[in-house]
């Protein structure tokens, strides 16, 4: 719906200010959008301060967002299911939070994973084809336990990046 109306609703990327968006149910777009789309369409939104994104890793929402971030947003929240392609893309992040162009007007930032959700993108799992390819031994087993710790190791790194660059974000967890 999000980016039907950025194609068809003239203006749109010029007066949206909040966007929430929860898409977990990993078949928003089985028509004619992809996720690329979305973050195309999500870059465009010049005046955007506020995004909430609820995404699946079916959906591939959970990686390659921080590029497509409009500057303007100041308070963002993230929450995704666990993955290992989203726990490798959290290096993205850290990498565009040490950047203190990124994000210049960011307030308050949530980053969070969805502790009823599976690991997805191990061996064998029909959508990780592509991302378990690039891999010289892809994992067969990873339990949420160890996700977890896992994430919440990358996630203060990211944390600190970005209470360095920006010391009076509010950073919730």
């Amino acid at each position: 719906m999000f980016c039907h109306g950025v194609d068809n609703v003239p203006n749109l990327t010029k007066v949206l200010e909040v966007l929430e968006i929860e898409t977990t149910s990993g078949h928003d777009f089985a028509n004619i959008y992809d996720p690329q789309d979305f973050r195309d369409r999500l870059q465009m939104c010049t005046n955007l301060r506020e995004l909430r994104l609820a995404a699946s890793y079916p959906d591939s929402l959970d990686t390659d967002m921080a590029s497509y971030l409009p500057p303007s947003v100041e308070k963002l929240s993230l929450r995704y299911t666990r993955s290992l392609p989203f726990l490798h893309d959290i290096d993205d992040w850290i990498k565009h939070a040490s950047d203190q162009t990124w994000l210049p007007q960011l307030k308050s930032f949530q980053l969070t994973v969805d502790p009823e959700s599976c690991v997805g993108g191990l061996e064998g799992d029909m959508k990780s084809r592509d991302w378990t390819r690039k891999l010289e031994n892809p994992p067969r087993e990873f339990s949420p336990e160890a996700f977890d710790m896992k994430f919440e190791e990358k996630r203060r790194v990211l944390y600190d990046m970005l209470k360095s660059n920006w010391p009076f974000v509010d950073l919730l967890v």
